[in-house]
């Protein structure tokens, strides 16, 4: 189906993307490709309605509802799809006259790690906290790879609006980076970028190639940080973040950045220090507790099975305890999967089964891309018997549980 026929209910109303992250930025780009626009995104985080997000306004849930003439939502969140959903009917909004989720129009959210190794070891990340054997082998993704990627992406999900040049891996350590932010360009698409910053770089030729999003993750202030970025160096981590502040002004001013704090306990004061910096920056501030990854180590920890020094670590300075999380699967089973519309791509083509799952012994969608479409690839994840497993024991909730920001002032307020 021609992706304009599924949005035409909107028929001329104004459009609002519901939640302005990695999903709202896409949605809004394959918008614009098709040469329709959206009014305004809406976030129920303040600090996201500081500024606009992509020249757009943000608008609070109450403010949206309000709406006169009636909007057309997009519901833009994986996570929160059901809530949000809730709160349109209670405002009086009708699904599929007034609102319908994303994941109707795109298939899927990409994420190409087109750098295969990271520069950081950190305690909750698997890069850091997994040994040698169960890391896969690191390298970078060509160009030429890159563009033919691209060209099966718009063929087989022509609403996609953004690639994420980035999962498990760090992309600035890719030396052709710019150039793969040139080819995202040059196919209509927005590239998103995440990275630790904590390394000597010259990234502002990245800034230059135009990326729309830029997101910066953190875990503490001083050496607190230095403790959870296992690796990384406070001072020039600060040094870089001032480049970055001052590149995206020079080159491109309507990039979107995002900080990524992670909460660990008795970080009270990391936390308001990192918030104050980033509204003096210009910088969206995220916050949501520091957790155990990748689903391998839940799952091990559930079966009593060993884990890594860096993982018990990482355990041991959580704000919100992995006790409490796993607890609390229970309370969330009935939301969605957020990685079922993921699809995750290694440097080397290999479409990887699920985001969350790291050990390169987890099953694959694909050895490379172009070995199979899109549609076999997710009907092979759903019939699994591997997402069914995951999926029995809630882990596929995991993310969702630590990511809550709705959580993250009672841990401020408890571990200060």
């Amino acid at each position: 189906m021609d992706p304009l026929e599924k949005i035409k209910p909107a028929d001329g109303r104004p459009i609002l993307l519901w939640g302005a992250r990695q999903l709202g930025l896409s949605i809004f780009g394959s918008l614009t490709r098709l040469g329709l626009e959206a009014e305004a995104f809406v976030d129920s985080s303040p600090d996201a309605r500081r500024g606009p997000v992509m020249g757009r306004r943000v608008l609070a849930p109450e403010e949206a509802l309000a709406l006169n003439p009636r909007p057309f939502v997009i519901i833009c969140s994986s996570v929160f799809q059901n809530e949000i959903a809730a709160a349109c009917q209670a405002g009086g909004l009708a699904e599929g006259r007034d609102f319908m989720a994303a994941t109707d129009l795109q298939k899927c959210s990409w994420f190409v790690d087109v750098a295969g190794s990271c520069n950081l070891k950190c305690v909750s990340c698997p890069r850091g906290n997994l040994p040698p054997e169960r890391q896969p082998r690191p390298g970078f993704m060509a160009p030429d790879s890159y563009t033919a990627l691209l060209d099966k992406i718009l063929a087989e999900d022509p609403f996609t609006g953004v690639i994420n040049l980035y999962s498990w891996g760090e992309p600035l350590l890719h030396p052709k980076l710019p150039e793969i932010i040139g080819l995202t360009r040059q196919k209509g698409l927005s590239a998103a970028v995440s990275s630790n910053l904590s390394f000597r770089l010259d990234f502002e030729e990245v800034i230059k190639a135009g990326p729309d999003y830029f997101r910066v993750s953190a875990s503490g202030w001083g050496e607190n940080y230095e403790q959870t970025h296992a690796g990384g160096d406070w001072a020039l981590f600060m040094e870089n973040l001032a480049r970055l502040k001052q590149w995206r002004a020079a080159h491109r001013p309507q990039m979107q950045v995002e900080m990524n704090f992670h909460i660990y306990k008795n970080r009270a004061d990391d936390y308001r220090r990192m918030k104050d910096y980033c509204r003096e920056a210009g910088f969206i501030f995220r916050a949501g507790h520091g957790m155990l990854n990748p689903l391998d180590n839940v799952a091990r920890l559930m079966d009593g099975q060993e884990l890594t020094p860096e993982a018990r670590l990482s355990i041991s300075l959580q704000a919100f305890p992995v006790e409490k999380g796993l607890a609390r699967l229970a309370e969330i089973k009935g939301r969605p999967c957020p990685f079922e519309s993921i699809m995750d791509v290694g440097w080397d083509g290999r479409v990887n089964h699920c985001q969350a799952w790291f050990d390169p012994e987890t099953p694959n969608l694909a050895d490379d891309f172009n070995a199979a479409t899109l549609d076999e690839m997710l009907a092979k994840r759903l019939g699994s018997s591997f997402c069914q497993k995951c999926r029995s024991r809630l882990l596929h909730l995991w993310c969702g549980v630590y990511g809550d920001e709705g959580l993250t002032a009672e841990s401020v307020a408890d571990h200060g």
